[in-house]
């Protein structure tokens, strides 16, 4: 096809009905935290994985002709549309079209960060475009056809961290409660938020146990400690992408054996001495024995 013919058609699929409008671009996925944006890990609030490489893909609705090709595109994260020509090629090279019109391309987190200028570390998130376009012959400077765009989104902001935080003694276990930190204008009181209770041993930052929630209706309840023994208690928020917030104040709880009243009873002995005709106090002498038993117990 000629030349000018090519650029007739690339101006048609650029007007509205054409077949442009069958063409479409995605991000999977279309999400980024910090540390994925660092190339870094953390534990605290532990998602589905580390994000190590996020996959391009778009569907072109137009004719492809043998010698065309794609370009992928990242602008600078201040750009709110592609432009009408791309720059260099993000990746370092493009892509050249197959007859079905659809392609995929991988790239690390990192590589979207260095080409956007986004910042990783940023209070507030920050959309980057991903731009896709078709080079006639693999020409992107005469008459370029931009398929499709998306936005990775790079979400670098941190929750604010509890307040208040409690713990209350349970039988090798402490329920832990606390007040959602201050909601901002990134974060509200309908973010859908995850909060995590870390126990530590105390006065370290070694952590003998964890546990979270998806909202903040009731106290955690944190399992597998030890009876008798004082714990340091921290408690933080984590963001849709696994951001964590900083940790609240740290918090001191001991965990106590608590016994309901058949357990009291059978400490006692289990057996009644006398009955209801054997005196004033007869009855209730394996209560308050067990009762007694009891507060020794928690001395």
């Amino acid at each position: 096809m000629a030349r000018s013919a090519r650029s007739l058609l690339a101006l048609a699929l650029l007007l509205p009905g054409a077949a442009l409008a069958q063409s479409a671009v995605g991000v999977n996925p279309n999400q980024i935290s910090r540390t994925d944006c660092q190339g870094t890990t953390q534990t605290i609030c532990p998602g589905s994985g580390a994000v190590t490489s996020v996959a391009v893909n778009w569907t072109y609705g137009g004719t492809i002709n043998t010698g065309d090709k794609y370009r992928i595109f990242v602008p600078s994260s201040s750009t709110t549309s592609c432009p009408t020509a791309p720059g260099a090629a993000f990746g370092g090279s493009d892509i050249i079209a197959t007859s079905s019109g659809v392609g995929t391309a991988s790239f690390a987190p990192s590589l979207f960060q260095s080409a956007s200028g986004a910042s990783c570390t940023a209070a507030t998130d920050t959309g980057v475009l991903v731009c896709v376009y078709l080079g006639l012959a693999g020409d992107f400077t005469t008459s370029p056809v931009l398929v499709g765009s998306a936005t990775l989104l790079f979400q670098t902001a941190v929750p604010p961290a509890p307040v208040n935080v409690t713990a209350q003694s349970a039988t090798a276990a402490l329920i832990v409660g606390f007040t959602p930190g201050q909601p901002d204008a990134t974060f509200t009181a309908s973010s859908g938020l995850t909060y995590r209770v870390q126990v530590l041993a105390q006065g370290t930052s070694s952590v003998v146990a964890s546990s979270s929630q998806s909202n903040q209706t009731s106290g955690i309840r944190v399992e597998g400690l030890q009876n008798d023994v004082t714990y340091d208690v921290v408690a933080y928020a984590c963001s849709a992408a696994n951001n964590p917030s900083p940790a609240s104040a740290t918090a001191q709880g001991t965990p106590r054996v608590y016994l309901n009243f058949w357990q009291t009873y059978q400490l006692a002995g289990g057996v009644e001495q006398g009955g209801c005709g054997s005196g004033g106090t007869g009855a209730l002498a394996p209560l308050l024995a067990a009762l007694a038993l009891l507060r020794r117990r928690r001395a």
